[in-house]
Formats: C-alpha cells, sequence, structure tokens
C-alpha cells in the first residue's frame, strides 16, 4: 500500500496548486507551513485522513472552481455559495453528497441535454382519463427545468399535453380524453442546454365505448318540391378521435313515418330523396341521424329538411 499520509499529502499539494485559481481578488491561508487542520474552510477526517469538506460560502472569491477538486475523493460537503465565482463547474463536483453548486447560476463545464427517459407506466383512470409516469433521467449536469408530453389518438398526430408536467413530479394525470380510444403517449426532459431524446412510445386505452363527434349540434336543408328521388339532400358527418371510421343510419324522427322519406349512405353520411315528397301537406321533415362507431357506442344529431318552392 502507499505511505500512510500519502492520500492528505496528495490532497494538500492539489489544494495549493488551485488556491489563487480559486481565490482570484481573496485571500486563503492555504500553505505548506500551516497545519492543513487551520486552512480556511477545510476540514480534515477520516482513516486514513483526507480532506471531507470544503466550506467557503460568503469568503469573498472571484476565481474559479478547479477541475482539479474532482480529485479530492473522499469529499462529502462542498460548500461554494455566496461568492462571485466565474466560468463553469466540473459536473463531477455534483457527486460530492452535500453541495451547493447548483445555487451558483453557473454553468457545468461538461452540461449537455438530459439522457433519454428509459422507462415509463402508463395507468387506466376511467373512461375520460389515463395516467401517465416516467423515471426520471440523469440530467446532463445541468438541473432539468421541466419535460414535454405528446400524446396522440389512434391514428392521429402527436401533440403536446398542456399544461406541461413540471419536474416537482414525475407522474401526471390527463383528464378530458375520449372513451375507449387507446392514445400514445411520448415523454423528454428539458434543461438549459435543450431537450432530451423521446422516449420510447407507451401506450394505453380509456375504458368505455368511443362516442363519435359531429361538428354541429343540428343540421338544416332546404329542397325543392320537385327534387327527384336518389337526389342528394345534405349530408353529415362525425369523426372518431382515434381515427377510426363511423356508420349512419336514419333513425325515426319527430314525426312518425319521416324517416320513410330519405336515405343516408352508411359510409359517407350523405342523405338523399327515398320518395317523393308529400308537399304542401308536409313542408318540415326532422330526421334523426346515428353515427356509431365499431365498438358500438353511439351518438345522434338532428336534421331539419325543409320544403320550400322554387323562386
Amino acid at each position: 500500500g502507499s505511505n500512510p499520509g500519502q492520500e492528505l499529502l496528495d490532497d494538500c499539494n492539489t489544494l495549493i496548486a488551485v488556491k489563487d485559481t480559486l481565490a482570484g481578488a481573496a485571500t486563503l491561508n492555504w500553505s505548506k507551513t500551516l497545519a492543513m487542520a487551520s486552512w480556511d474552510g477545510i476540514t480534515i477526517g477520516g482513516s486514513p485522513q483526507r480532506v471531507t469538506a470544503i466550506e467557503l460560502s460568503s469568503k469573498g472569491l472571484t476565481g474559479t472552481i478547479p477541475q482539479v477538486f474532482t480529485r479530492l475523493s473522499a469529499l462529502s460537503t462542498l460548500k461554494m455559495s455566496g461568492n462571485t465565482l466565474t466560468g463553469c463547474v466540473p459536473g463531477r463536483l455534483r457527486q460530492v453528497p452535500t453541495h451547493d453548486l447548483d445555487a451558483l447560476n453557473l454553468r457545468y463545464c461538461d452540461a449537455r441535454a438530459p439522457s433519454k427517459i428509459g422507462l415509463t407506466a402508463t395507468q387506466v383512470r376511467g373512461d375520460t382519463e389515463l395516467g401517465f409516469s416516467w423515471q426520471i433521467p440523469e440530467d446532463g449536469h445541468s438541473p432539468i427545468t421541466g419535460y414535454q408530453l405528446q400524446l396522440k389518438p389512434g391514428t392521429g398526430e402527436f401533440t403536446d399535453w398542456s399544461p406541461a408536467p413540471t419536474t416537482e413530479f414525475n407522474y401526471i394525470y390527463m383528464p378530458g380524453l375520449a372513451p375507449g380510444t387507446t392514445y400514445k403517449f411520448r415523454i423528454r426532459a428539458i434543461n438549459a442546454i435543450g431537450a432530451g431524446k423521446w422516449s420510447p412510445e407507451d401506450q394505453a386505452k380509456t375504458t368505455g365505448k368511443q362516442t363519435p363527434v359531429f361538428p354541429n349540434v343540428s343540421y338544416g336543408y332546404d329542397i325543392y318540391p320537385d327534387t327527384a328521388v336518389g337526389d342528394k339532400v345534405g349530408g353529415v358527418s362525425a369523426t372518431l378521435p382515434s381515427g377510426d371510421t363511423v356508420t349512419y343510419s336514419i333513425s325515426t324522427g319527430a314525426v312518425p313515418g319521416a324517416d320513410q322519406y330519405f336515405n343516408i349512405n352508411s359510409t359517407n353520411g350523405n342523405i338523399t330523396l327515398a320518395s317523393a315528397l308529400n308537399y304542401p301537406e308536409v313542408d318540415l321533415y326532422p330526421i334523426v341521424v346515428k353515427a356509431r362507431a365499431p365498438d358500438g357506442g353511439e351518438s345522434a344529431v338532428p336534421v331539419f329538411i325543409l320544403v320550400k318552392p322554387r323562386p
């Protein structure tokens, strides 16, 4: 083995070599003629003896934090705040168990974007809510400031979830989603340097049945009394967040038998005349169009067809 005291001597030489680099305009009493136990801000401990703490808060230091501090392998406390230090901070010093380096507002010399988030998990919380959690990645020697979370339903596109997750928690609940729909998720961490790589995609499906969405609460179409059987009267369309195909049908309207006058194309929602109109006895045909999802989920919309004489 090495001589007893050799490691402490190495620590001593390391500190003396960088004393002025660190102090700048300030003065530190570190010297070979003074016992290390009396050095400014230095604590010695352990067996064999080593430098275990450097506590130099508010000492008027104006220099830079030296890279060779990383050689002080027994260091367990490093306090540097309250000075006007410049330059960058060696990132490996963040491994010191107790430190205040993040508070110095200096960048880390070897800082980079956070690493890729490797592990994620999803949780089904009901018909309209999913939960998502992730493993906090390495921050690339620059504190993580936030996350970008994206989700996409079915065949849709990825869009940002808002409000974006904060660093306070590594999970999020997402309400207001569509029932019976599979969502894909991906997330990346962000720091002062930039955004990390996207996590692998994860997915979960809300419970319940999908609900087709009509863009209008009702539809109205005007037609002439002499409209021919088979002519197009109007049309409706509904969509599913999943991108699945919707099928259309006409159910009974408010006026009994009104539905017998019209057909609907089950694929594209186009409404055509099925039999000659009974005008002028009837000039308004209220019908109800249903849209159905593949899983059986349904929604309906009223369609008002008004017969008007030609001008």
